[in-house]
């Protein structure tokens, strides 16, 4: 089914003594007597990992990950012995702890933990942590001042990430992290696939050091803890994620950020990557026929807050020996830049070109321009600029390759307004010319139903295309039809080459829509209104209908969906707010399609599309007495258990035997409750008869009693039958017909039970 992989760690506060909760400011010294003993330990479940805090500051924190068990102690170097006080609901408190006077905090999250060490005065620059490794721990891995605790397979687990030291006036400084006694793997290669370097020593000393000149006092260090299944080093927002030829994602920029993160959804484990040369957000990344990845374009924000465009070109090649990213050299007008925008689209096109259509300059500006980018040293010239390409300006919009010849532009911003006017662009006219020959113009294919920007849009096939959502559009959907003939628009009824599809249910904004597979398109997240989703949905083409996929662990948008090569998509960052800052998610998400006979929620979750009784089904259970979640053929329809109560069939219950709901009953238990089998129908309870009346049910007698087809005063009258007056029991016969079954009329007019006219006959007998 598809399922968001991460709801089932979502995290809870687990605590062991309940102590956490409402308890601010109460203090846990030994002397308290009972309440003590209570406090000793103190244990979180996280989303995939787990938390202890003991009782004194000099027991430390273990934090240990649930996929593999492996742990790490974590313990303040030379830190006084002092009791915990519990300040809220998640955060404690050993006061006075440090040489200096300051005090250890540490707060539970639901990732893990952050602690704070208070910095009274400015004499100290250095804090040291003892680190305890666990069995599991089978290396150590420091990027980018953050280290990585990795498994047997080079798998991070567990990850402290790159702390800060915060100032009086609350502005940020970074940190030094140097690991001593154990040895540490520092090789910007992804840390699976090769082999792991072991630490050398189960104990290590962890030193964060920073430079006080600068910083105002008094401050705190702020390092924390969390696991590496479904959180990032980094929130990230207007970044990118690319699939590598090696299956792994590769997350770059973002929020100001230069670090990179790989993802290896085998594993389910994330890890630092390379540094990018030039910090960016609201770029592009596009992946080449090589398998490399170019970045494009991109913004950054000074610490006045004012943004500052990015002119380089970053190339990544991630199979190499030393994988990182490379500056590529072009010759690039010296004004205006034309590669310094954000907002745009980057295309590839043949031969490793590169379609940059549209966005803004750092000012805001909507550009009106295509740049054709060449990357390949052998090409000249190496940019190509088609400054009059778009009549209209565009900004925020889609740009979809359809086949080698056709791009199609749709919607957008143009200046401060819709742009509704798509554009069909022939390759090969606006690809570089070796002979210099000039840029074709664009051919407009028709107006887009409805005008929309920070939509999404999808190549069905090379002559059909997906336009979903976006601002001014709602929940509309539209195809177009690239290979439109006269017969074809009349049969689509819509202007042009453009009709209308099945809405969906709300409307979504800076959303996801990825492919996949026949005809299925993931939709996920986005912004309705005032309001952030936490949903997905499915489109199918083929039948025209939207399926719900169920929903995930945080509202985001303005995210990336990164399809894998199993098929699940990968969900990153984004932001659950409405702010336009640079505030990002630090979590990601996977969306698993689950196949027949798992637990579902929704028709979307499953390969099949079919999610009967929550279980993943190989197809519709139409009958009313048909399921899919049977106890021997679990995804698979089959008739339902004799006398279970369908509701389509009332009165009656389900037979066992056929799907379809039965017509006719032989007692009472084919009926459903409150309803009578009376000649082999389930009917309502009639009103009661008097005694000597005929009956078919007690239930038709007042007496309660319907003996030998009579309402009589006794439940049985045998060995005679109920026919007397008032249905009493006759006590003698003339004929058998008096008698009950089994029992006969003799001479004597009394009722006998046939097997006594079976006794021999006497000796005097001549007959």
């Amino acid at each position: 089914m598809l399922r968001i992989q991460s709801l089932h760690g979502l995290a809870t506060l687990a605590l062991t003594t309940g102590a956490l909760l409402g308890c601010g400011g109460e203090d846990t010294r030994p002397d308290h007597g009972s309440m003590a003993g209570q406090l000793d330990r103190i244990t979180q479940l996280t989303r995939h990992g787990e938390v202890e805090l003991g009782g004194r500051s000099v027991t430390g924190v273990v934090f240990r990950d649930n996929r593999t068990g492996l742990s790490v102690n974590v313990r303040l170097r030379d830190a006084r012995e002092a009791p915990r006080r519990l300040l809220d609901g998640r955060t404690v408190q050993f006061e006075s702890v440090t040489a200096q006077g300051g005090d250890w905090m540490v707060r539970l999250t639901t990732s893990g933990f952050e602690d704070f060490v208070t910095l009274p005065e400015r004499s100290q620059d250095e804090v040291i942590y003892d680190l305890a490794l666990g069995d599991g721990v089978a290396g150590l891995r420091l990027l980018g001042d953050s280290l990585e605790l990795l498994d047997a397979d080079g798998a991070p687990r567990l990850r402290m990430r790159a702390p800060v030291v915060i100032g009086t006036l609350g502005a940020r400084h970074p940190v030094t992290v140097s690991l001593r006694n154990c040895t540490v793997d520092r090789d910007t290669r992804a840390p699976w696939d090769r082999p792991v370097v072991a630490p050398g020593a189960r104990n290590c000393s962890l030193h964060l050091r920073w430079r006080s000149e600068t910083l105002l006092y008094p401050a705190v260090l702020d390092p924390s803890w969390t696991t590496t299944t479904n959180d990032l080093n980094h929130a990230r927002r207007f970044h990118t994620a690319s699939l590598l030829p090696d299956g792994t994602v590769i997350v770059a920029g973002g929020s100001n950020s230069t670090q990179c993160e790989l993802y290896n959804p085998m594993l389910k484990s994330w890890a630092n990557g390379n540094d990018l040369n030039s910090a960016r957000r609201g770029h592009t990344a596009t992946t080449m026929e090589d398998g490399s990845i170019v970045l494009v374009g991109g913004q950054i924000n000074d610490n006045n807050g004012n943004a500052t465009g990015v002119t380089e070109i970053e190339r990544y090649y991630g199979q190499s020996m030393k994988p990182k990213w490379e500056v590529e050299t072009v010759s690039l007008p010296a004004s205006p830049n034309y590669l310094t925008r954000y907002a745009h689209t980057t295309t590839l096109l043949k031969d490793d070109h590169l379609l940059v259509i549209g966005g803004r300059s750092p000012g805001g500006k909507v550009r009106n321009d295509i740049v054709i980018l060449s990357l390949d040293k052998q090409q000249l010239p190496p940019l190509t600029i088609c400054s009059s390409c778009l009549d209209t300006p565009r900004a925020h919009h889609t740009a979809t390759r359809l086949d080698s010849d056709r791009i199609l532009i749709a919607g957008g911003f143009a200046l401060e307004d819709f742009a509704p006017f798509p554009r069909i662009h022939d390759i090969n006219a606006l690809q570089l010319q070796k002979a210099g020959a000039p840029i074709a113009g664009l051919g407009q294919k028709g107006t887009i139903m409805a005008p929309r920007a920070f939509h999404t849009a999808a190549a069905i096939d090379e002559l059909n295309m997906l336009v979903v959502g976006g601002l001014g559009a709602g929940s509309s959907v539209e195809l177009y039809r690239a290979d439109a003939t006269p017969e074809t628009k009349a049969e689509i009824k819509g202007e042009d080459a453009w009709s209308s599809l099945a809405v969906m249910e709300g409307s979504r904004v800076k959303h996801t829509m990825t492919e996949i597979g026949d005809g299925l398109f993931l939709v996920a997240g986005g912004q309705s209104g005032t309001e952030v989703r936490d949903d997905a949905v499915i489109f199918d083409y083929k039948a025209n209908a939207w399926l719900e996929a169920g929903t995930f662990d945080a509202a985001r948008r303005e995210h990336t969906a990164t399809v894998l090569t199993s098929g699940d998509v990968l969900l990153v960052g984004g932001t659950d707010d409405l702010l336009v800052g640079d505030s990002g998610i630090d979590t990601s998400v996977v969306f698993s399609r689950w196949d027949i006979g798992e637990s579902c929620v929704d028709d979307g979750e499953c390969m099949s599309l079919h999610c009967e009784q929550n279980v993943c089904c190989d197809k519709t259970c139409d009958g009313p007495c048909e399921s899919c979640n049977g106890d021997d053929a679990i995804g698979s329809c089959t008739p339902l258990a004799a006398q279970t109560d369908a509701e389509s069939c009332a009165p009656y219950l389900c037979d066992g035997a056929s799907t379809t709901c039965p017509d006719s009953c032989g007692s009472d238990t084919d009926c459903v409750e409150g309803r009578l089998c009376i000649g082999d129908r389930c009917v309502e309870p009639p009103p009661p008869k008097e005694d000597g009346t005929n009956c078919s049910h007690e239930a038709m007698c007042g007496s309660g009693f319907c003996t030998d087809g009579r309402c009589c005063v006794a439940e049985t009258c045998a060995p005679y039958r109920c026919l007397g007056d008032n249905g009493t029991c006759v006590t003698s016969c003339k004929t058998s017909f008096d008698c009950a079954e089994d029992a006969v009329c003799n001479s004597e007019g009394r009722c006998i039970a046939a097997a006594e006219t079976l006794a021999p006959p006497s000796p005097s007998c001549a007959v």
